[in-house]
């Protein structure tokens, strides 16, 4: 599944800026777990109000779980060392797994 047909995927990665622009940090261990049982999901619960205000629907979270799942559950551990993330860069991370599939 390529993450340019992924439905609600850019408005997520928008969210996801949103999140670090306004201070808010995860760590990359929470990421990994979070994208084996839904990263767009686990995220929009935690942080209800941002996700509300981007119009993010739970409708979108079910298709972005699924690409994260599929593309990155077990790959995505141990990322951060590839692009030099310290562990609380796990939102950059979410950000940098996508852009992998663009050449």
């Amino acid at each position: 599944m390529k993450g340019s047909k992924v439905l609600g995927l850019r408005l997520f990665l928008l969210t996801v800026l949103e999140l670090i622009s306004k201070g808010k940090k995860e760590t990359c261990s929470y990421v990994e777990e979070a994208i084996k049982v839904g990263v767009a999901t686990a995220l929009s619960n935690k942080y209800p109000k941002i996700f509300n205000e981007s119009n993010f629907v739970s409708d979108w979270a079910k298709s972005v779980d699924t690409y994260y799942k599929e593309q990155w559950s077990g790959y995505a551990d141990n990322q951060k060392d590839k692009y030099g993330y310290g562990e609380d860069d796990g939102l950059k991370l979410v950000i940098a797994l996508v852009l992998n599939e663009i050449n």
